[in-house]
């Protein structure tokens, strides 16, 4: 995982934790949302599964001016905030330590989805919230990120996987 000196100082906290027992109190259909979350492809972008999204090729295009690529469609479409699926207070720690343990959850089905693409997983954090958020990679796209994340005020690191 790349990141910057911020975001490694919580991952360095979360590895030298003894205790590993958080209390995380959620309810059962939000932990369904989180851990077996549904996909749709939408014109070549994987995105939450929305019911009400309905979109024709027309206003895909005029969406995609908006967010400027498929990069951005995906990264804007596909962000979570784990605390806000948690019913207690957590900390940093706790809301990206379960970031992380998404990650390796939505790969996997990800993958099953279009095993050929490889995804960027984007977590920030802005104490206590921990943000998650993916896209595909595409060679004739940047990625979402800038890659220079010391310049970034809040803890921040990506993953491709």
């Amino acid at each position: 995982m790349k990141s910057n000196k911020k975001f490694r100082s919580i991952l360095a906290n979360i590895n030298h934790k003894v205790e590993d027992a958080y209390l995380i109190n959620m309810k059962m259909d939000n932990l369904k949302k989180l851990f077996n979350p549904r996909f749709e492809n939408i014109y070549g972008c994987i995105v939450f599964k929305n019911q009400n999204i309905n979109l024709s090729i027309d206003d895909f295009n005029r969406l995609l001016k908006i967010y400027n690529d498929k990069t951005g469609f995906e990264a804007n479409n596909n962000e979570i905030r784990v605390n806000d699926y948690i019913e207690n207070d957590i900390t940093v720690d706790e809301s990206l330590e379960i970031a992380l343990l998404l990650i390796d959850n939505w790969s996997l089905k990800l993958k099953k989805i279009d095993m050929k693409s490889e995804f960027c997983f984007i977590i920030s954090c802005e104490p206590p919230y921990t943000t998650l958020r993916f896209h595909k990679v595409r060679e004739d796209e940047a990625l979402w990120i800038s890659e220079e994340l010391e310049k970034f005020d809040q803890p921040i690191g990506y993953t491709i996987i």
